[in-house]
């Protein structure tokens, strides 16, 4: 049994009820995409082992996917790039660029790579950067820059007012913990879909069979690292996130999907199949999740009865629960957690026999396609007028580079990794995108996500946004031998620091 979550419509425009006409504008929403332009022989980012070598040309498209929305006083803009990491000099080039656009100049950016290990290398600077991405080509960079620049200006000019619907759900069998096997695992799927607010304007699709209404836009947040193509791949790739939004696209002409990385830090993929399979099986498989999930009449009401009056005899109401949602659910092992206000702690129940990590590899061999099963599901309504977004700037610990057991010089770590960190926010209404610039673990986001809905939040975790600082993980298991620990340059509290920064940024909601 699948088990779907939290489902809540959330109307962005004149929709359910006539508001004062006192009220700002209705939040308007416009999307676009493109392909970026590569030069021949790119580099691939993801694997130091593949030493900067060539790549032998495109397997499938590497993307940007933009996503702008807008009300009266704030624009802001969501970004998925087929990227590795966003670095800080990516995304400093890419406000510069925008100042002679005709996008607001106070626009706020949530600029996120989608980490997947076989896309474009060669546009980072610093030295640990090209260990993972190959030598800097000037070419390279200039062109992600501008294809990014190019698709924000077409989404703008895309906006319409818009209705919003978010939903979460488990999609079981497809994440494993990679650091310690029966910890955590965050098998959650995140979906935010936009669909016209005119009633003129709402299209009906078939989709296998069963009519629906079509979105103009579905966000997705997953939280298994995009590693379903190894090293051993040397062709340009967006992995499992391409293959989502691909089938999403493909199966609602005229949608354009986005993929958001999450709490991906210590989260495997559990593989089905060889070579590409891997990411196309991973893709599909999710991708079923996400379009069964949107043809559910109590999230989305169906094109021969979109009304505003059928879809208000709908709130409130209760899906019922289809044929083999009694099938049993694979049994996780989660984390206990816990967040002190007065020390901020976020306790992890580890084993002393644990302490070296078990790094084996999940080949997922025999693993069945898991079945789509939804549970019944509460719909509620609310009122959603406004956008709000921020960015702060963070000063984390200093630079704390290991190699094994020995420390590097601390004017050595400072040369090599920031010491700063770029945190943002974006509020639909209640809905809440959190932008981190990490590899962050599931035991750090989930801590992030509790908060978030005990301030009666709707939270979407975006990693890898507008910069890049390594790896975030718990303090108890900075010291471990493990890959994600090693990392964690700036020592055993970053993560946690980070956290409780974003936490304090909710309340300037």
């Amino acid at each position: 049994m699948t088990g779907w979550g939290l489902g809540i419509v959330l109307i962005l425009s004149e929709g359910l009820w006539a508001e004062p006409s006192h009220h700002p504008e209705p939040v308007r929403m416009g999307v676009a995409q493109s392909v970026i332009d590569l030069p021949a022989r790119v580099p691939l980012a993801g694997y130091s082992r593949r030493k900067g070598r060539a790549s032998k040309g495109l397997h499938d498209p590497i993307g940007i996917r933009v996503l702008i929305v807008q009300d009266s006083d704030t624009t802001a803009a969501l970004v998925s790039c087929d990227l590795l990491i966003i670095d800080e000099t990516l995304f400093e080039a890419l406000r510069r660029r925008l100042a002679a656009t005709q996008l607001p100049k106070d626009i706020q950016v949530i600029l996120a790579a989608t980490h997947t290990h076989s896309g474009p290398g060669a546009y980072g600077k610093r030295f640990l950067e090209k260990l993972s991405m190959g030598h800097f080509d000037r070419e390279v960079f200039d062109r992600i820059v501008s294809q990014i620049t190019q698709t924000m200006d077409r989404a703008y000019d895309n906006r319409r007012a818009v209705r919003m619907v978010y939903t979460t759900g488990k999609v079981p069998a497809l994440v494993a913990n990679r650091m310690i096997p029966e910890s955590l695992v965050d098998d959650e799927a995140v979906i935010v879909a936009f669909y016209p607010a005119d009633a003129l304007q709402k299209k009906a699709i078939i989709v296998e069979g069963f009519s629906m209404e079509r979105p103009l836009a579905v966000v997705v947040g997953f939280s298994a690292h995009p590693t379903t193509l190894g090293a051993w791949n040397f062709w340009l790739s967006a992995d499992y996130p391409g293959v989502v939004m691909r089938q999403i696209e493909r199966q609602l002409p005229g949608t354009i999907g986005l993929f958001f990385a999450g709490n991906v830090g210590d989260q495997a993929p559990i593989k089905q199949g060889i070579g590409f399979e891997h990411a196309e099986w991973y893709g599909q498989t999710l991708a079923q999740e996400v379009l069964l999930r949107l043809r559910d009449p109590a999230i989305a009401p169906r094109p021969k009865d979109v009304s505003d009056t059928a879809v208000q005899s709908r709130l409130g109401g209760q899906a019922a629960d289809p044929i083999g949602a009694d099938l049993p659910v694979p049994q996780v092992h989660p984390v206990e957690l816990s967040i002190d206000d007065s020390r901020f702690s976020i306790e992890q129940r580890v084993s002393n026999r644990k302490s070296k990590i078990d790094n084996r590899k999940f080949q997922g061999v025999g693993v069945p396609v898991p079945q789509v099963h939804p549970v019944g599901l509460h719909t509620t309504a609310v009122s959603a007028r406004s956008v709000f977004a921020i960015q702060e700037q963070m000063s984390l610990p200093p630079a704390r580079l290991r190699l094994g057991n020995i420390s590097l010089p601390a004017w050595l770590g400072r040369r090599l990794v920031d010491e700063d960190a770029t945190l943002s926010m974006l509020a639909i209404d209640d809905t809440l995108f959190l932008g981190v610039p990490c590899d962050m673990t599931a035991s750090l986001g989930a801590a992030l996500k509790q908060a978030a809905r005990a301030k009666g939040f709707h939270p979407f975790l975006i990693g890898f946004a507008n910069d890049y600082i390594g790896y975030c993980v718990p303090a108890e298991v900075y010291h471990a031998q493990a890959y994600e620990s090693a990392m964690a340059f700036n020592g055993p509290h970053a993560g946690e620091l980070l956290v409780k920064r974003l936490i304090r940024m909710m309340d300037r909601r």
